[in-house]
């Protein structure tokens, strides 16, 4: 196994430029449709990488994230597979690494984004310009969320399910979107995704909570229930804007900007 940064390949890089490549990642599917030129070809996805919508249709599905068909995954001959440390399970990894060449992401925040781009135009160098933009276009929405965001930040939980209520923590690439665009996340000491109380809620110091649209689907209903648990108020905010790393993640940023731009006032 060899580590680049971050992010690592089993068992070792391909030998070549790869032309055949199954993603096991959602925003990363995005990316590499996106990115490619015509010289790669993602040739299998998740049933789950559902973008962009008129270009992954056509791909063949090769199961979900975490219960992919390894043995159609193999049939496609990748010469490449792209997974994450988050989203797929070790063991399937490994199985595949058995037959062709695995480059595991590890995305904790949006340098982790910007490094694998950065490995990506090494890895596709007849792709290398498309990965270099998009590095760039991140940082220049970075630098833009730094210059307008307001100087304090509003302490928030950024809810993504319930029953139980669980939040994202400080080790998560929600955390860093939400500092990137303005918001303090009042779970930062806590690690991944915890379970917490709506009391823990009530007194952990958020003056909002965001509920996400994505993985739990949180409605008007949910937002109710949780203002009169929590005494606090809720605002609806796009999960896959601030989740997904992928070549939208430039336009997700500013998006998400403009929302937190309309809260309006510091923390």
């Amino acid at each position: 196994m060899r580590r680049t940064l971050k992010h690592f390949w089993l068992p070792v890089p391909p030998e070549s430029e790869p032309r055949r490549i199954v993603s096991l990642v959602p925003g990363l599917t995005e990316l590499y449709v996106r990115a490619c030129g015509p010289e790669t070809t993602v040739v299998g996805r998740t049933r789950y990488c559902t973008e962009p919508e008129q270009l992954v249709s056509r791909i063949p599905v090769v199961g979900g994230t975490k219960d992919p068909a390894i043995d159609d995954v193999i049939r496609l001959a990748p010469d490449l597979v792209i997974a994450s440390r988050e989203e797929n399970r070790r063991e399937d990894v490994e199985a595949i690494a058995d037959a062709a060449p695995v480059l595991v992401s590890d995305i904790c925040n949006l340098d982790d984004l910007c490094d694998l781009l950065h490995l990506s135009a090494q890895t596709f160098p007849s792709s290398a310009r498309r990965f270099q933009a998009l590095n760039k276009l991140i940082n220049d929405a970075i630098a833009a969320c730094r210059a307008l965001s307001p100087s304090r930040p509003i302490p928030v939980a950024y809810l993504i399910w319930r029953n139980p209520w669980m939040v994202a923590g400080g080790d998560t690439f929600i955390h860093s979107v939400l500092d990137t665009v303005g918001y303090r996340n009042v779970f930062a000491q806590r690690p991944r995704y915890p379970a917490v109380t709506a009391e823990e809620l009530r007194t952990s110091g958020a003056r909002l909570l965001l509920l996400s649209s994505e993985p739990f689907p949180f409605t008007a209903a949910h937002a109710r229930e949780l203002e009169d648990a929590t005494g606090l108020p809720t605002a609806p905010i796009n999960g896959r804007d601030a989740s997904w790393y992928s070549a939208s993640t430039p336009a997700a940023l500013l998006a998400l900007l403009r929302q937190r731009l309309e809260l309006g006032g510091d923390g």
